[in-house]
């Protein structure tokens, strides 16, 4: 959950940390496939340094002030 918690502190710069804490949770699920659990259980310190590498860009990014959906590439609305 360090990985996690690093990313998380990187985009409360940007966002209170509910929204930051939301935002690491889909970026984990998008780059890694992690899920909330996953990450409670520990598993984003098993991570490869690609996925690192993309999850630290994407935050950057993110916490630079670009719009999720734009960092991601896509947006979900109403289940689309």
């Amino acid at each position: 959950m360090n990985f996690y918690r690093k990313l998380r502190n990187l985009l409360c710069r940007t966002y209170a940390e509910g929204e930051a804490s939301a935002i690491c949770f889909m970026l984990f699920e998008e780059v890694c496939t992690l899920n909330r659990s996953d990450i409670l259980m520990g598993r984003d310190d098993e991570l490869e340094d690609t996925d690192i590498r993309k999850l630290e860009c994407l935050a950057e990014r993110i916490a630079d002030g670009e719009p999720v959906q734009y960092a991601i590439g896509y947006t979900d609305f109403c289940g689309l």
